[in-house]
């Protein structure tokens, strides 16, 4: 999926980070200050919820639905055509794939392309896949910095997919809005990713805790960040982000 580079923001403030192609992000290394939430890991988690149900049981009408939905996250993850492709090579695997009886995928250029082509697709889907596709085209809109629409994308899906997802469509609407600048909005939207007294979403209270340390950084409030990275490592030993965490307060306390 597509790894956009996102806008710089004061060096000395926020280490920039890819946006990486939103599943393998949840679980992953969160870096000081990363701005995107990323996309393989909402294309893994996403793919494994759709296919993970599929079951010989299940309908046509539904394997249709999941079909195409598969359809949407293979062009989305399809790789990019390079300026010195040879494209005669390109009409050979595509005549080859045909023959093989495989899906010739449209291919693109750059990330945004393949990016907007993505949601006409989404937005194309019509029943049960255009619903599981909800948290999807959030990440979509993201990548495409339509965060306002990101935003309220993210918190439609919130309300209708499985706690375990849940959580990260919640802190794709924190996400969009420190985008958007509206960092006060934006601490309300994480204390809501992963509530201090909730047991179905504890398993992600330590990102939670993170992305709130790091907004109320960006904010200058000092206390408030440590508070919240030092909650990381004395409740959160075994986190990823707990070595990030053990950075900053080291940082904010030698400030």
């Amino acid at each position: 999926m597509s790894k956009y580079n996102r806008k710089k923001e004061n060096p000395a403030l926020v280490q920039t980070d890819e946006f990486v192609s939103f599943w393998e992000h949840a679980f992953r290394r969160v870096q000081p200050f990363a701005r995107a939430i990323g996309w393989t890991l909402i294309g893994f988690v996403v793919v494994v919820a759709i296919f993970g149900g599929v079951t010989a049981s299940i309908e046509h009408r539904a394997e249709g639905a999941t079909e195409a939905w598969g359809r949407v996250v293979r062009i989305y993850e399809n790789e990019l055509i390079s300026d010195t492709a040879d494209k005669d090579q390109l009409a050979k695997d595509e005549e080859k794939a045909k023959l093989a009886g495989d899906e010739v995928l449209p291919r693109f250029k750059t990330a945004k392309e393949r990016a907007e082509a993505t949601l006409h697709e989404i937005d194309a889907l019509t029943g049960p896949a255009a619903k599981s596709a909800r948290l999807f085209r959030a990440g979509v809109l993201y990548d495409l910095e339509r965060y306002e629409e990101a935003r309220a994308a993210y918190a439609l899906a919130a309300d209708d997919v499985v706690v375990e997802l849940a959580v990260v469509a919640r802190e794709g609407v924190a996400l969009s809005l420190e985008q958007l600048n509206k960092l006060d909005d934006a601490i309300q939207a994480y204390d809501k990713v992963a509530p201090k007294d909730s047991k179905a979403t504890e398993f992600y209270r330590d990102r939670a805790l993170f992305g709130l340390g790091r907004l109320y950084e960006k904010k200058g409030d000092k206390a408030q960040a440590l508070d919240r990275y030092k909650e990381i490592v004395a409740k959160h030993p075994t986190s990823s982000v707990r070595e990030d965490a053990q950075n900053r307060i080291a940082v904010l306390e030698a400030a």
